[in-house]
């Protein structure tokens, strides 16, 4: 490949890795926000991506290349490429984590049938948490279905997810308030339980004693 041939097709790849960055940058608030924390090793991969995108950029000054700068370049691409799909399957594995944690704890608090009682699709969002970690599981032994087992958590799984989240935290509102009216009415039979027991103690008593007294008289 001449040197005008290799900067049309290195300057396409960078263009699509800077959209690549957006997107992922983009995933990443979306992470913040459903998580309520940074996710601090795909930002420290999107800062890797970035600088070695800065440094192919800048030897595109140079006129002409010399072959090892042509090869700086091309090998900055392949691994700012690699840094940007780390971040984001960092990404995905903590939005899979943090509903998995979700899932333990309130199942914990009140029970899988008190959730579904008050969200529906909650066995279906249970179901999309599992198939993630089968897929993130499966993309660690099989090195080659990484690619194809986070792209379908990227489009068929995250997004279905998110989607419920509201759905979520809305259940477990409700299932608390639920909780809660039958402690309250627990407490309130057994207080009626314990006023009723005391009355029969002291009715006993008094009933003999009025009965003494009616036969004295």
């Amino acid at each position: 490949m001449d040197e005008e041939a290799f900067r049309a097709a290195a300057k396409r790849d960078i263009s699509r890795l800077l959209l690549q960055w957006t997107h992922v940058e983009q995933w990443l608030k979306k992470a913040e926000q459903i998580n309520g924390e940074a996710i601090i090793p795909a930002i420290n991969e999107l800062r890797y991506a970035s600088r070695q995108l800065f440094n192919a950029i800048n030897l595109f000054d140079k006129t002409p290349l010399a072959d090892n700068e042509i090869t700086k370049i091309g090998r900055r691409i392949i691994v700012a490429e690699q840094y940007l799909l780390n971040a984001e399957h960092d990404i995905y594995d903590s939005i899979v984590t943090f509903y998995h944690s979700v899932i333990v704890d309130i199942e914990e608090r009140f029970g899988r049938n008190i959730i579904t009682s008050h969200f529906q699709q909650y066995p279906a969002f249970r179901q999309h948490v599992k198939d993630c970690e089968v897929l993130i599981a499966d993309s660690r032994g099989q090195y080659d279905n990484r690619a194809a087992n986070y792209n379908r958590i990227r489009t068929a799984y995250v997004p279905a997810m998110i989607s419920l989240h509201e759905n979520l935290l809305d259940a477990q509102v409700s299932a608390a308030e639920e909780i809660g009216r039958t402690n309250r009415q627990i407490r309130l039979a057994e207080g009626r339980a314990s006023l009723s027991f005391w009355l029969h103690v002291v009715s006993v008593p008094i009933a003999v004693v009025g009965i003494a007294l009616a036969v004295y008289l």
